[in-house]
């Protein structure tokens, strides 16, 4: 499979779907009654000298502003645009979810 920016979001959004179709109650949550998700995203292709955590820390950005524009969202990271280009040689293209589920005991935290 090979991975860029609408297939991911495209398994995002199914997750998302599933979820909301599974309705598992969330009293306690201010975003909604049910369980949510909150997606962040990241796509790449690795240049040499990139560092492996880049990826990880877009992804991990991405999620947190998901949850802080109110949750249950998805949010593609975005790279600065010489980390996406690989010099004219090719890379195999990477791509990371971070998903968090907002557990039925109360909601994420920060």
């Amino acid at each position: 499979m090979a991975f860029n920016s609408a297939s991911c979001k495209a398994v995002a959004t199914r997750f998302r779907s599933l979820l909301a179709e599974a309705a598992i109650p969330h009293a306690t949550s201010t975003v909604a009654a049910v369980v949510t998700a909150s997606i962040g995203f990241a796509v790449t292709v690795p240049r040499p000298g990139s560092s492996p955590g880049s990826i990880v820390e877009v992804a991990d950005a991405a999620l947190y502003r998901a949850k802080s524009l109110g949750r249950n969202r998805i949010i593609q990271g975005v790279f600065p645009k010489d980390a996406v280009t690989s010099g004219g040689v090719p890379f195999e293209r990477q791509a990371l979810t971070h998903v968090d589920v907002h557990p039925r005991g109360g909601p994420a935290g920060p």
